[in-house]
């Protein structure tokens, strides 16, 4: 960005900038016995708020606590392909 408004001044020109800030962040706890789970394409995981919770291969709590009451049914969450129900 300093780059460009170098440029931008030294060729007297306006600039505008325009950043993509990212949404929340939606991470999930630590899963059970730290193995890592493999999401296969048409599962259903549960994703809750319950952060005594331990992470397994059915689900796993999530740190955004509005979770459930930020996603509607249907809303795309945590995947391009993956939708809320």
């Amino acid at each position: 960005m300093n780059a460009a408004r170098e440029i931008a001044g030294r060729l007297d020109l306006p600039l505008a900038l325009l950043q993509d800030l990212s949404g929340p962040k939606i991470r999930v706890r630590r899963m059970k016995g730290d193995q890592p789970v493999e999401l296969k394409d048409g599962a259903t995981i549960r994703i809750g708020t319950d952060l005594s919770v331990e992470g397994r291969r059915s689900g796993s709590p999530a740190t955004y606590e509005p979770l459930p009451r930020d996603l509607l049914p249907g809303t795309g969450c945590c995947s391009t392909t993956a939708t809320w129900s």
